[in-house]
């Protein structure tokens, strides 16, 4: 019986060994690949945190052209005879794109007649008369007294009086034009500081995510392959951290953007013409003549479009820079290419050593997963459709259908429209998907009716002085020196901002608010310099003076983030609901996902999406709700197969086909 149990224990204590060593493989393949899991989730979270960053600022060029529609359209265009700040609000939805019996397409492109133009020099301002009546104004000279009685010193007196009025006139008319050149200029250089300012910070994000398929930096500048080794090894088990090295054949990282080396074939900028108008007088005969001019722009031949005898303005800022790359070419925006897709690939392998099995070749492990960014948005595409292996979007048919026609990469002209005139368009934008009007309605230009024509009655009036000089982080919006005594103390305590300002910079702000069309297509982050700004500066991508901070901001101490720009909206304007149906109202609408309802559910929690807005937020999280939603992407692992199908539905309607940056065959 003692030989039999000794026989039997050794086989016993085999089965014994085998079993155990069989679980601590599982065990480590279990761990080896919950390990990669969560390294290739890190490093799709990084690529979000870029690509939030970059569509933060692309949202900022969409505000920069708003301002500049809206500064053309409503201050610059205030006077005009039948312009809706003039008029009784009447139907708050009708098209007012022709004024004076021009043909009304809605775009405000330069087929209608109807031109929109700089001109300030008019009684909402505080001027004696209004040379801004219309585009092609046409005052006659006051007539002359005649001598009835040469002995009658009242006759006298009469005529000294009307010649001093005809020189006022006269001075008036000859100093109207430059007046309105000069705050055309200032406006268009505002506009494009901030378009310079956002491309160098989405070019440089971008460069950094593109360089190299096995590495980039993130928002600090950090390697992400590097950050992501880290969360291997510290989810490692012991036996398989100490079989893992870092040579290419046990540890891969893949960095799906940086295929190419290149940003662009994945991030595709839609330079544009921008068309503004300015009315310039002469009054050098006998009539004070108004006439639209334009400022900016190029001809069919492409030729600049301006008014070459202005030497006193900065001729850089006249026209667009001969390089569409140019940091300061005026652009639409960026767009992503979907055939190009953002995600990370993880691959380890280790070779763990079993204690009942010393010697011979230990068993080999290996892992890998696939984590991709999803649910954001950097920002519309241009067209609707997006095929198979072009670098920009293409179609008939325009997102924003208000958006200037782009210009052809390889001419530098706008391309053609479907009638074969070449159209440069006014600013102008879309309010909500499918606008047919935006700035070209009555209830959008008299929007802050209100708030506008309270201040002028107080006295204070649109003066270019107002910005003559960018504060610091080339901010645009009217920001006069303090030491500027024009008008008095032109800079007031605005308590909504918090510093002293001139009374239109807290209307600019308003205008620029997020709007059903930025909630559809852009991630709007509503505290981006708390969650991006600050890491950037921390990973020298730019440095406090330099940081791009949000529009309306005079400073880091005096952010302006978009919740504020939202409040002061509010505040300013109509309190009519069908008035402003189109704006934004409160920051919490702007969120897009939601946390899970908890740790093993992902229902749609009713009880709380929405609801963390009801006192001042402060969560660090993108959107500032940590738990009733977030805007901007997150992040989901993804199947290899997914990243390698040949039918995903990433062009538009009735688009499909493969990914152009798909996962390496040898990984």
């Amino acid at each position: 019986m003692a030989i039999f149990i000794a026989l039997i224990f050794q086989v016993l204590f085999v089965f014994f060994a085998m079993i155990v060593n069989v679980g601590l493989i599982v065990h480590d393949k279990i761990n080896l690949q919950n390990s990669v899991d969560i390294a290739a989730y890190y490093a799709a979270q990084r690529q979000a945190e870029m690509l939030n960053a970059i569509a933060h600022q692309n949202y900022q060029i969409r505000q920069a052209w708003k301002l500049l529609a809206w500064r053309i359209r409503v201050l610059g265009d205030l006077g005009y005879k039948e312009h809706p700040m003039q008029l009784d609000t009447g139907n708050l939805f009708q098209d007012v794109s022709a004024f004076d019996g021009g043909v009304s397409n809605g775009n405000g492109l330069i087929k209608s007649k109807w031109r929109p133009t700089v001109c300030v020099n008019h009684g909402i301002w505080g001027s004696i008369q209004n040379l801004c009546y219309n585009s092609k104004t046409v005052i006659p000279e006051l007539p002359s007294v005649p001598t009835v009685n040469p002995f009658f010193p009242a006759n006298f007196g009469i005529g000294a009086a009307v010649k001093r009025l005809k020189d006022i006139a006269k001075a008036d008319c000859a100093a109207t034009g430059p007046v309105n050149f000069e705050l055309a200029i200032r406006w268009i250089k505002a506009y494009r500081n901030q378009v310079a300012s956002s491309k160098r910070i989405i070019r440089e994000y971008a460069r950094s995510m593109s360089e190299n398929p096995y590495e980039f930096r993130d928002i600090k500048k950090n390697s992400v392959r590097g950050g992501t080794l880290k969360v291997l090894k510290y989810n490692l088990t012991r036996a398989n951290l100490k079989s893992l090295n870092e040579s290419e054949d046990q540890f891969r990282f893949f960095n799906s953007l940086g295929t190419t080396g290149k940003s662009q074939d994945w991030l595709n900028e839609v330079p544009i013409y921008p068309l503004i108008y300015y009315t310039d007088l002469d009054g050098k005969g006998k009539v004070c003549r108004g006439e639209a001019k334009p400022i900016t722009g190029r001809d069919q031949e492409n030729r600049p479009v301006h008014d070459l005898g202005k030497d006193d303005v900065d001729d850089f800022f006249r026209n667009e820079p001969q390089q569409i790359t140019d940091d300061y070419h005026s652009i639409f925006g960026f767009e992503k290419n979907p055939w190009m897709m953002a995600y990370v690939g993880v691959y380890a392998e280790t070779k763990p050593r079993k204690p009942y099995l010393p010697f011979g070749d230990p068993i080999v492990l290996r892992a890998k997963a696939f984590a991709k960014p999803f649910g954001g948005r950097i920002g519309p595409w241009y067209y609707t459709t997006w095929p198979k292996g072009k670098n920009s979007s293409s179609g008939n048919q325009k997102v924003d259908n208000l958006a200037p026609l782009p210009l052809d990469p390889n001419t530098g002209l706008p391309e053609q429209s479907s009638s074969g005139v070449l159209e440069l368009g006014i600013p102008n934008y879309s309010r909500f998907p499918g606008d047919p009007l935006g700035l070209v309605s009555k209830a959008a230009l008299a929007l802050f009716k209100e708030s506008i024509t309270s201040v002028v009655k107080s006295g204070d009036y649109l003066n270019p002085v107002f910005y003559s000089g960018t504060p610091a982080n080339e901010d645009g919006l009217a920001m006069a020196s303090e030491t500027d005594s024009t008008n008095g103390e032109i800079n007031k305590s605005i308590p909504s901002l918090g510093y002293k300002a001139p009374w239109i910079r807290e209307i600019e702000v308003a205008a620029i608010a997020p709007d059903l069309f930025d909630a559809t297509y852009y991630s709007v982050e509503v505290n981006a310099f708390g969650n991006y700004t600050k890491k950037g500066i921390t990973g020298n991508y730019f440095n406090e003076e330099t940081a791009p901070l949000d529009i309306g901001s005079y400073n880091i101490a005096t952010i302006v983030n978009v919740a504020k720009q939202m409040e002061i909206s509010r505040s300013l304007a109509s309190k009519n609901p069908t008035m402003n149906f189109w704006m934004i109202k409160e920051p919490k609408h702007l969120l897009t996902a939601w946390a899970p309802s908890g740790a093993f559910s992902y229902d749609f929690p009713k009880e709380s999406f929405g609801n963390c807005f009801d006192s001042p937020p402060s969560v660090p999280v993108p959107g500032m709700c940590a738990r009733g939603g977030r805007v901007g992407y997150s992040v989901k692992i993804v199947s290899e197969e997914y990243l390698k199908s040949e039918k995903l539905p990433l062009g538009g309607a009735g688009v499909v086909g493969s990914l152009s940056n798909p996962p390496p065959a040898n990984f």
